[in-house]
């Protein structure tokens, strides 16, 4: 179980081997969630959580840790793209307050977005969003996983184009 005040997406330093690669948290960080009410000192509920209240709580910690995104970022789109706004579920990214993203613009509406490996722990594809104030055109962004990184594009009436957009990575 990490330690007070550190973490999974920051890393565990109560491994055998400490590390400080991000991971999604499971049952295991949370005792198995195998708790179990003390037979003598028996809980009174209304003033502490019995030990089923107190497993399902950790479950249902571990589910939603599961679902929710380990960063993302928002862009600013162009010739000369931006952050608009960047974050990272790791405590010790945030800390530092240094974005973990470098961008690099292939060409217009292909952007590629890399940070340095085991920085954020991924179990699923990355989800994408266009960031738009209507028009009558047609419109598409797809986003996937490169080396460390990934790589979206924007398109506007089937053309690669630049568009701002947003994107959480799981």
């Amino acid at each position: 179980m990490p330690a007070g005040g550190i973490d999974t997406y920051s890393g565990n330093p109560n491994l055998a081997v400490p590390t400080t690669i991000g991971y999604k948290m499971g049952l295991d960080d949370v005792n198995g969630a195998a708790c179990v009410n003390d037979p003598v000192n028996v809980p009174n509920p209304p003033q502490q959580p019995t030990a089923p209240c107190w497993n399902t709580m950790c479950a249902q910690l571990v589910s939603h840790d599961r679902g929710a995104p380990a960063g993302g970022f928002g862009i600013t789109a162009g010739p000369t793209p931006t952050f608009a706004y960047w974050f990272a579920a790791s405590g010790a990214i945030m800390a530092a307050a240094i974005n973990p993203y470098a961008m690099v613009r292939v060409g217009a509406g292909n952007y590629q977005f890399t940070w340095a490996p085991g920085t954020f722990p991924l179990v699923s594809w990355p989800a994408a969003s266009l960031v738009l104030i209507g028009g009558n055109h047609t419109y598409g962004i797809q986003a996937a996983y490169i080396s460390n990184g990934v790589q979206v594009t924007t398109q506007q009436d089937g053309a690669l184009t630049d568009l701002n957009f947003s994107v959480r990575l799981f």
